[in-house]
């Protein structure tokens, strides 16, 4: 089977303000917070954001997964163009989001690798914390964000045979046994063979 791809986004209508230029009392950092409800291995981590800000460089976005870890993924990049409109950011993009300007539509590789994720499972809440480093300047709006996540799969380029059999006994006698062992993700397949005068099979997901 092909691997899974998760998805969640979040849209915040109006935008969330956060700085303190305008109001010496507002927000510093917002965080959003995505709930995955299904379990897999990551083998890749994909994040689009929406924010609107006079100052790009003000901005510093960060991801923290349920397993605690925390990707700092845009930081002091852009200088004064505004706004980051439809970013994604991807490690397989062309281009370094520190070498782009605003309103940074497209896909850029963050400032930190989103392969960090790798091999965590996807349950839980994924959490981005958007800041504005220098708030007594200029203000911002979160305006949404979404994330993807890919499974793990197996192909017979990772796995051989020989990995996934165990036959015994060797050499052999009367009775061959077979066992198959098939690891995906979370999920685990156990195929049992018996090969002698009759076959028994026994299939347990």
């Amino acid at each position: 089977p092909e691997p899974a791809v998760l998805t969640g986004s979040v849209v915040e209508d109006p935008p969330l303000a956060f700085g303190q230029d305008a109001d010496p009392e507002g927000p510093l950092t917002l965080t959003s917070v995505i709930n995955i409800e299904e379990d897999i291995v990551i083998a890749d981590v994909n994040v689009t954001v929406n924010i609107n800000h006079a100052w790009n460089s003000d901005v510093k976005v960060s991801l923290a997964s349920p397993a605690g870890t925390t990707v700092i993924l845009i930081d002091g990049v852009g200088g004064s163009p505004d706004n980051l409109i439809e970013t994604l950011l991807d490690d397989s993009a062309l281009e370094a989001i520190s070498s782009g300007e605003g309103p940074f539509t497209g896909s850029y590789i963050p400032s930190n690798p989103l392969s960090t994720f790798n091999g965590e499972m996807s349950l839980g809440d994924w959490t981005l914390t958007i800041e504005d480093t220098y708030p007594s300047l200029d203000d911002g709006g979160f305006i949404g964000w979404s994330i993807e996540i890919v499974e793990v799969g197996l192909s017979n380029s990772e796995y051989s045979i020989e990995e996934m059999i165990t036959v015994y006994p060797n050499p052999t006698s009367d009775y061959i046994y077979i066992l198959f062992y098939v690891y995906k993700g979370p999920r685990v397949n156990f195929f049992h063979i018996i090969i002698s005068s009759s076959v028994s099979y026994t299939h347990l997901t």
